[in-house]
């Protein structure tokens, strides 16, 4: 916003600026007169009076309002102003028209530092106009302009018109700003060329030097900044995401900090390779500087031997000018001042700034700003939880910088969470592992990898794929695929089908039992399914192999279904006739429940099959569940599997909206299609609130993963407020906020909406009389399909309102206007597309069938002949499947459901659903070694 009127405007003479109202009053006049005289209208046309009004403005417009003001007669004087066009009538100038605020009670004196080209002048209007909308119109703080050359008019002009603050512009001397005469040109020179052959950022660049320098001790002292105590640092082509309601200059001044950042990462070391030794012997000279709680450990892990390169970046910062005036700081730059590294290497204000912050402040007098959403490419800071809402924030909280980079080190004690923390618990007890090594021996012999890989290809070969929309069994074509599966496997395991009862369910779902010495023993129930997701026609020739080849290349088998889910069929089918060949007699009953459709949900499959098995053994006549599911994860230094005890909710909620038809020629303010775009940027911007609760199982991976991980995996503090937050409320929240800056584990812990659908229209001349949306929703274990229904009904109520549409959710009419309506709007859902949360399985010590699958896992990982991926023994966590399995027809079968599939990341040559699938075949004979010892460890007494 300006402080005064455009100089077009100002420019114009009395009888000028009536001009505007004569052209209003013609163009009104012709469409009256033209609509009412037909000869009129002809001669009138739009045409003919464009040209003659160009003739008009020719004459009457001068050229010269539109001229930039004149330039300043100084080049560091106070521009509070614009200087007149010669052309401008004499007297007060107008002023534009703002917004008005109510002024603070109170300010710090305090300013904004630009230090900038004439050429920025984009850029920096850019980061005035954020900064303006999201703070200063209500705060009104001055601009401190500074560069080596005096600014330009046109730069004066265009940043005036943005604020009704005062600004200055300023010339930086030059023996603030070039390189000292003491230099040695021909050094720096040589060094700089160095930079640049490798490549280093700046490498070559003298005036960035002279910026890091000045930026390091000069612009502090500069005369436009004397008067002011605090800064606030901007650059050029800067995004402010947030509203800011409370003043950051008066939070630092009261709290008495001195330096505030957003954004914290690691420093070129090559850039300060002499930086560090410099400061500790400014320190050795100096002690008495460095106060004792001050923030070192961000600076170093080794207590200040040597520098770990982390450094607020100081495009963002904001300071107390008097910190960088004491004594302690002028002479410590001074100092590297005096060993030329700002020239010799390429020591920059960002290191240099946050050493001096680190050593020379306490550590509480450092803040990091969590409110201020900011960008400054390439990085940037954006705020989560309740104040990315709160302050309004447009930023996506997935794209802040860095969750584990140095930032973290200095903030968790900033923010006070690790005195007086819990004594240790045992929160993430490990059983002791199951011993199975006499039974899984044999499947270290020479030649069984190649055998086991050879009947996985052999059943990848058969291209079992489901597709969505088929046809029952009987009436599509596309089941016909599965007999010759079916005959493969009675091939390839005869003593199975022999030994085992082989049921038929709807056809193709396939229920093998076989039958333990002990029927008063609830059976063990591992599954699997048959089926495998499309070969998409057209990625074929992007395959390494072909999709249904089943190639082994003497490491992995290559195709559709190798490792999901046929490894798993084949793996627990391999795993019975090898114990058959060895006369295994059970003593308690084993169940393999397979079906065909789980692709697409299982409707033909899986849900007959549940349906049977319960008709045999009744609710909860099942010991324990093993299906596909979570694998082990080795991100963290530490091999953890992650058996899934749940599943988040799944729902596809349609919303429709519907208003009258008509010719789009005459169109209403919003169709049916502009109406439901209000409705999903309302549920976009508002997403659901993420809350991490102490009974959730990624809690519980989290804990194992602080317990177990190591050391480096986390920082420190980080691992204390993970372990704090089991007795702290304030810790668990600062931990939710934290880890929720990682969008993949935001979405295993919270109730996630996308739009994958939408359609609407029927013709470019017609108003869409009809609008969808389908809104996918995948829901927390602490919520249900209710509480989502229950969410959107509030949403729709309002939006029925807003337009007056009838609103009827999930069957029920909501609707808070007044007949007659304009349109309507539903929300609908079917049973096939809601599925609720699933139960949550037990894992407390007493929970004798996860304490059978942790002890398996782990006798299993022991036993394995493959390289350990990880120092140690494998660590079993709880976690949680944000898709949903086969196993939610189960639920009534056993409260012990688990998910998982033993395979390493390693194992799987590029996922699963995607070209080039292929299958480690030393993991799959560790799968299958997983199977044995699960089914010899469920057999032993009182073992379930």
């Amino acid at each position: 916003m300006a402080k005064y009127s455009s100089p077009a405007l100002q420019a114009l003479s009395s009888p000028r600026r009536y001009i505007p109202l004569a052209i209003f009053t013609l163009i009104i006049g012709h469409y009256v007169l033209a609509a009412m005289h037909s000869g009129y209208g002809e001669a009138t046309s739009m045409s003919k009076l464009t040209e003659s009004w160009r003739k008009v403005a020719e004459t009457t417009c001068n050229s010269t309002a539109f001229l930039p003001p004149t330039p300043l007669t100084s080049s560091s004087d106070s521009y509070y102003l614009p200087a007149q066009p010669s052309s401008a009538p004499s007297g007060p100038r107008p002023v534009i028209e703002v917004e008005k605020f109510t002024p603070p009670a109170r300010k710090a004196n305090a300013a904004f530092v630009f230090l900038a080209r004439n050429s920025d002048l984009a850029g920096v209007m850019q980061s005035m106009k954020h900064m303006e909308d999201r703070f200063n119109k209500k705060f009104n703080y001055p601009y401190v302009f500074l560069n080596d050359v005096p600014f330009d008019k046109r730069f004066k002009y265009h940043t005036s018109q943005l604020t009704n603050a005062n600004i200055s512009y300023g010339v930086i001397e030059s023996s603030h700003w070039n390189q000292p005469d003491w230099i040695n040109e021909e050094q720096a020179k040589a060094n700089r060329q160095w930079f640049k052959d490798n490549d280093i950022i700046y490498g070559d660049s003298v005036p960035y030097r002279n910026m890091c320098r000045f930026n390091s001790g000069f612009f502090f002292r500069h005369e436009l900044l004397k008067q002011y105590d605090y800064y606030w640092r901007i650059e050029p082509d800067v995004t402010f995401f947030c509203d800011l309601n409370d003043d950051p200059f008066l939070f630092m001044q009261d709290n008495k900090k001195v330096y505030g950042f957003t954004i914290a990462l690691y420093e070129f070391p090559e850039t300060i390779w002499s930086l560090w030794n410099a400061t500790r012997e400014f320190i050795q000279m100096y002690p008495e500087y460095v106060p004792e709680d001050n923030a070192m450990a961000f600076l170093s892990d080794d207590g200040g031997q040597t520098y770990n390169n982390c450094h607020f970046w100081s495009n963002f910062e904001i300071g107390d000018l008097n910190f960088w005036r004491s004594e302690a700081y002028m002479k410590y730059f001074d100092f590297l001042d005096s060993k030329g590294g700002f020239y010799y290497e390429r020591w920059g204000d960002a290191p240099v700034h946050s050493i001096a912050a680190a050593l020379f402040a306490k550590k509480d007098q450092i803040h990091f700003f969590e409110n201020i959403g900011y960008r400054h490419a390439p990085f940037e800071h954006c705020p989560t939880g309740r104040i990315h809402s709160q302050n309004k924030c447009w930023c996506d909280e997935a794209n802040t910088f860095a969750l584990y980079c140095c930032r973290d080190r200095i903030l968790y004690d900033a923010r006070g969470l690790f005195v007086g923390n819990p004594e240790p618990k045992d929160y993430c007890k490990q059983v002791k592992p199951f011993d199975a090594s006499n039974w899984t021996a044999v499947y270290d012999a020479d030649g069984f990898e190649a055998k086991a890989a050879e009947l996985l290809g052999g059943a990848v070969r058969i291209p079992t794929e489901s597709f969505d929309n088929m046809g029952n069994v009987g009436d599509d074509d596309h089941w016909v695929v599965f007999d010759k599966l079916h005959k493969y496997l009675e091939k390839q395991f005869p003593k199975t089908h022999k030994a085992l009862k082989v049921e038929k369910v709807n056809t193709y779902g396939l229920l093998f039992t076989w039958k333990g010495s002990d029927s008063s023993l609830k059976p063990l129930l591992l599954m699997g399914h048959q089926d495998v997701v499309p070969v998409d026609p057209k990625t074929v020739d992007q395959w390494k192999q072909p999709p249904f080849s089943g190639y082994y290349d003497g490491t992995y088998v290559w195709g559709r279904g190798s490792g999901d889910d046929k490894s798993g069929l084949i793996g627990i089918l391999a795993t019975v006739e090898s114990l058959l060949d060895r006369d295994f007699k059970p003593t308690r009953t084993l169940v393999l429940s397979f079906g065909y459709d789980e692709e697409v949900g299982g409707p033909r499959g899986a849900k007959p099959l549940a349906e049977r098995i319960l008709e045999i053994y009744g609710q909860d006549g099942i010991a324990m569940i093993v299906d596909e599911g979570g694998s082990v994860v080795t991100d963290k230094g530490v091999a953890i599997a992650r058996p899934a005890v749940g599943e988040k909710g799944y729902m596809d909620v349609t919303i429709e909206v519907r208003t009258p038809g008509g010719h789009s020629s005459v169109p209403p303010s919003h169709t049916s299609i502009g109406i439901l775009s209000k409705i999903i940027v309302d549920f976009e911007d508002n997403p659901y609130s993420v809350k991490l609760h102490r009974s959730n199982p990624m809690y519980t991976l989290l804990q194992c993963e602080a317990a177990y991980a190591a050391p480096d995996a986390f920082v420190p503090r980080f691992r204390k407020a993970i372990e704090r937050s089991l007795v702290s409320d304030k810790a668990l929240e600062f931990v939710t906020e934290v880890m929720s800056m990682d969008r993949v584990w935001r979405a295993f812990v919270g109730t996630t909406q996308a739009v994958d659908i939408v359609n609407g229209g029927v013709k470019a001349n017609a108003l869409p009389e009809q609008a969808k949306a389908l809104i996918n929703h995948r829901i927390a274990i602490e919520s249900s399909i209710a509480d989502v229904q229950k969410h959107i009904e509030i949403k729709l109520a309002h939006w029925g309102k807003t337009y007056n549409l009838s609103v009827e959710a999930f069957g029920k009419n909501v609707s808070r206007g007044k007949a007659p309506f304009y349109g309507t709007v539903t929300a609908s859902t079917t049973d096939t597309t809601a599925i609720d949360v699933a139960p949550v399985s037990p894992t407390d010590s007493e929970a004798k069938p996860w304490n059978v699958l942790s002890s398996s896992i782990r006798g299993t990982y022991r036993d394995s002949k493959n390289p350990k991926v990880a120092e140690g023994d494998i660590i079993v966590s709880p976690a949680l499947m944000s898709g949903n399995t086969d196993t939610k027809f189960y639920w009534k079968l056993t409260k012990h459901i688990f998910r998982y599939n033993h395979h390493f990341a390693s194992d799987l040559y590029n996922g699963a659903h995607t070209a080039n699938e292929a299958y480690k075949a030393s993991g799959f004979v560790d799968m299958i070694k997983f199977f044995t010892t699960l089914i010899i460890n469920a057999d032993q007494p009182d073992a379930l």
